[in-house]
C-alpha cells in the first residue's frame, strides 16, 4: 500500500509537471496569436495607406482629366499612362502585402498547431505508459 501511495504521488507530480508544460505551451500560443494580431494590424495599416494613396492618385487623375481638356493629346496620353502605371504598381504592392500576411499567418498557425499536437501526443503516450506501469 505504501508503494501504491508513492506511485500515486509520483503520478500526481508527473501530471502537475505535464499541466505546467501545457500552460507553457498555451502561453506560447497566446504570444504567437498576439504576434499574428500585431502583424494583421500592421497589414491593415499598410492597406489603409495604400487605399489612401489610390484615392489621392484617383483625385489627381480626375483633376488632370479636367485640366487636360485644353492640353495636347500627346501630353494627356503620357500622363494618363503614368497614372495607370502607378495604379497598377499600387495594386501589385497591395496583393503582395496581402499574400505575405496570409502566408505568414498560415505558417505560424500551422506551426503552433503542430507543436501543440506533438506535445499532446507525447503527453498522452507518457500517461498511457504510466497507466500501464501502475496496472
Amino acid at each position: 500500500e505504501a508503494q501504491q501511495d508513492e506511485d500515486l504521488e509520483g503520478a500526481m507530480r508527473e501530471l502537475r509537471r505535464q499541466g505546467e508544460l501545457v500552460e507553457v505551451l498555451m502561453s506560447e500560443l497566446k504570444d504567437r496569436s498576439e504576434s499574428v494580431e500585431l502583424f494583421e494590424s500592421r497589414t491593415e495599416n499598410l492597406t489603409q495607406e495604400l487605399h489612401e494613396s489610390v484615392t489621392t492618385l484617383s483625385t489627381q487623375k480626375s483633376q488632370w482629366e479636367e485640366r487636360s481638356a485644353s492640353d495636347a493629346a500627346a501630353g494627356r496620353q503620357a500622363l494618363l499612362a503614368e497614372l495607370q502605371e502607378k495604379d497598377r504598381q499600387l495594386a501589385l504592392e497591395m496583393q503582395a502585402a496581402n499574400a505575405k500576411m496570409q502566408d505568414q499567418h498560415s505558417r505560424l498557425t500551422q506551426a503552433t498547431l503542430d507543436e501543440v499536437a506533438a506535445e499532446r501526443k507525447r503527453l498522452m503516450a507518457e500517461l498511457a505508459q504510466k497507466d500501464r506501469e501502475h496496472a
